[in-house]
């Protein structure tokens, strides 16, 4: 302060240790400090602070360190207890200052809209880059684009913190000062609501209780004043089981109509016996004593609670060791709805779920906008998720891309089971997340292990994958080809030679699809489609390809080639391909000779694949099912092909059999009949997948649907 006054309040208690820690700390000091004693309440500070001035690298040090210490790998729900204490001491200073008209600190006020924005940043940020931001504004609008609050309640608190700031400016112009509290005086308020653009004081004050109102109905939304508490009697069960000795007998007075209330218990009572349980600290024990009576009074709800317990039996087991998923699951009881209703549907929702809890977070907020993504917003995600973080280790991306794709396969499956999409979009989501996942991997790889691979190979999908036809854990048919050698911008400073180059991208391409990590797999990789299968080259030039198919091909190899498309890599070998496949595929044939060739072919896979249970029906491999529809399709395609190349523009079944019909090589009535079928065997394989079964059903169940195949493979081939 000079005879001139002074330039800036300056606060420097959010240093380490506070008043009591020095003004000035080196790096090392500050980062031991955030790692060992940094607190809750510290990381929400955190989420704003920045250099203002310093060398770049340290800059960046600093950034990095702050960005360990706030932003969590997990979504990190623990916050939820400390938003709760802030907000409780903040209540205590208005109580005792007598702030109730502070537009900052009191109820509905500025800080209750930056805490909401900074919670949704601090549990999600570490999983949603796009929220590490320290600009309110964008915040909210990643928060309203990553669907955690309505676009409703996003509107009204960005409109809330506009006009709240504005009656804020206001007041620090009257008073000349830092000040939150809103004028005594009637003058002086009549005089803050002119200034604000309201003739009458009223106005103005039912205008400002009505955006205070806003905020704190959100703020207790999401903190969660607006639970209940009539989970006593469930609380009380939960601590008689864990104070009884191992034969005592259950007190359950107070808790009646209850299914499977004998099993529940006895499941219970395991849980308590575990390593995991026994092993737990005072905060993990205490998380579970309150999560126990949530799970227990939703767990009442379903058909069947000893199904659900047995299958969610083992997660529980997992995330005792991890305790925050607990806070997670007690604190927003519709991820836990969510997280019963799509286990007791499924079997297989249960088990990867089991073996990924990370994918718990995924159950946290679901729109249908993320149930149904375009491709484009697919690759967005990945992008986002994976590749805009630089610097990580090559194990770092594995984890990644693994935690993408199964977490993108966990919500696809829950959409799936209960009822938010169909058959059709099942098969699309999944088939564009692995297309997604292997273009994601190849610039990954261009970039970080081999630039001179760059634009030089693509990568070829066969089955499923080709055919947009991906289901649950399906495996991926891929073939890999390279440009002609002539076309390749070889340097010449580079002695290995290119075809070695291109092995090994090509191989660790498939290590990152294929390879076992601690976090799973992607998918299993099948490259036997290749030109000369196994005994082939890994990567061969396009002109060997064109080569092979033109002169040695068998002939379940072009079929092979109806259902086959480029799916990411050089763009020029994308076209070439194309172009050959047309080419191939229009080629003029003996319909007789193909016809029996085709026959052939399907009765030497019915001698191997067949179910050989008798009144047993394996929807795939048994006559009459989903393959002998693929046949008879590639052999129209094959047989008719070289009359309208049209025929050859789509890969999968569905497009295929409109375009026969189209063209007139089979009947409307046909195609119809065919569609529908197959589409009913796929839509029931799905659910069967779900239930982590074999696609096997009741032979009775479906002769009708038989017959039919049967009888239009006849019709077709001739036989």
């Amino acid at each position: 302060m000079t005879v001139d006054g002074f330039v800036y309040r300056v606060d420097c208690r959010l240093r380490p240790f506070g008043d009591s820690g020095p003004l000035v700390v080196n790096f090392n000091h500050i980062e031991d400090y955030l790692h060992s004693h940094g607190r809750e309440w510290e990381r929400y500070a955190y989420v704003k602070a920045r250099v203002m001035y310093g060398a770049e690298e340290d800059k960046q040090r600093f950034e990095q360190m702050v960005s360990a210490f706030v932003y969590r790998k997990y979504i990190d729900f623990g916050v939820i207890n400390t938003l709760r204490e802030m907000k409780g001491l903040i209540a205590q200073q208005i109580i005792k200052k007598g702030n109730v008209d502070n537009i900052k600190l009191g109820i509905g006020g500025i800080r209750e809209i930056e805490f909401i924005v900074q919670f949704f940043q601090l549990v999600h940020g570490g999983r949603n880059p796009a929220l590490q931001t320290r600009k309110i504004i964008q915040g909210f609008e990643q928060i309203e684009i990553a669907g955690y609050l309505e676009k409703s309640e996003v509107e009204a608190l960005l409109y809330a913190y506009k006009f709240l700031r504005r009656v804020e400016n206001r007041i620090q112009m009257a008073e000349d000062m830092q000040t939150h509290v809103l004028p005594k005086q009637q003058e002086a308020r009549l005089l803050l609501a002119q200034s604000m653009g309201y003739e009458e004081l009223n106005s103005f004050e039912r205008e400002l209780q009505t955006q205070r109102d806003n905020v704190n109905r959100i703020f207790n939304k999401i903190h969660g004043d607006d639970v209940g508490n009539d989970e006593d009697d469930y609380e009380t069960l939960w601590d008689k089981l864990t104070s009884l000795s191992e034969d005592d007998s259950v007190d359950t007075s107070g808790i009646s109509d209850y299914k499977d209330f004998d099993h529940v218990l006895e499941k219970l009572r395991l849980l308590i016996d575990g390593s995991a349980y026994r092993h737990q600290d005072h905060e993990g024990r205490e998380r579970l004593r309150k999560f126990i009576p949530c799970f227990l009074r939703e767990l009442k709800q379903v058909e069947s609670p000893a199904l659900v317990i047995d299958r969610l039996f083992l997660l529980l087991q997992s995330i005792l060791r991890r305790s925050v998923y607990l806070v997670l699951l007690y604190e927003n009881q519709d991820v836990l709805k969510q997280l019963i209703a799509v286990t007791s549907s499924s079997p297989w929702i249960a088990s990867h779920i089991t073996s990924y809890p990370l994918l718990l977070d995924e159950l946290v907020v679901r729109s249908e906008q993320d149930y149904l993504l375009t491709k484009e917003q697919i690759g967005k995600q990945f992008n986002d998720e994976v590749l805009s973080h630089k610097g990580l280790e090559y194990d770092a991306i594995l984890e990644r891309v693994r935690l993408f794709k199964h977490a993108r396969e966990l919500r696809v499956a829950c959409a799936d089971v209960l009822g938010k999409i169909p058959l059709m979009k099942v098969s699309d989501q999944l088939s564009w997340t692995a297309e997604v996942v292997i273009d994601g991997c190849v610039k990954y790889l261009e970039q970080q292990f081999d630039p001179v691979m760059e634009g030089n190979m693509a990568v070829i999908a066969f089955g499923k994958l080709g055919g947009i036809e991906l289901s649950y854990g399906s495996d991926l048919d891929l073939v890999y080809i390279s440009k002609n050698e002539n076309q390749i911008d070889y340097p010449a400073d580079i002695k290995v030679p290119y075809i070695v180059k291109a092995t090994k991208f090509a191989q660790r391409l498939t290590q990152m699809l294929a390879l076992q990590t601690v976090s799973g797999k992607l998918y299993d990789v099948d490259m036997r489609l290749r030109p000369d299968g196994e005994s082939g080259p890994m990567v061969p030039h396009f002109s060997f390809v064109q080569d092979y198919y033109q002169t040695r091909a068998w002939t379940w190899e072009i079929q092979a080639l109806v259902r086959a498309r480029c799916v990411a890599g050089s763009l020029q070998v994308k076209q070439q391909f194309e172009q050959m496949r047309r080419q191939i595929l229009c080629q003029p044939r003996d319909a007789k000779t193909l016809a029996q060739e085709v026959i052939n072919m399907r009765a030497k896979m019915l001698e191997t694949k067949a179910s050989k249970t008798s009144g047993i029906f394996h929807l795939k491999n048994d006559e009459g099912g989903i393959t002998d529809i693929e046949f008879m399709v590639q052999y129209a395609i094959l047989a008719h092909a070289h009359k309208d190349m049209e025929l050859c523009e789509y890969s999968d079944n569905v497009r295929l059999l409109e375009r026969l019909a189209g063209g007139g090589f089979i009947s409307s009535s046909m195609a119809t009949e065919i569609t529908d079928i197959y589409c009913r065997f796929r839509n029931i394989m799905h659910r069967i997948a779900l239930q982590a079964k074999k696609p096997e059903v009741s032979d009775a169940e479906y002769q009708a649907e038989r017959s039919v195949v049967r009888d239009c493979w006849q019709r077709i081939l001739g036989e």
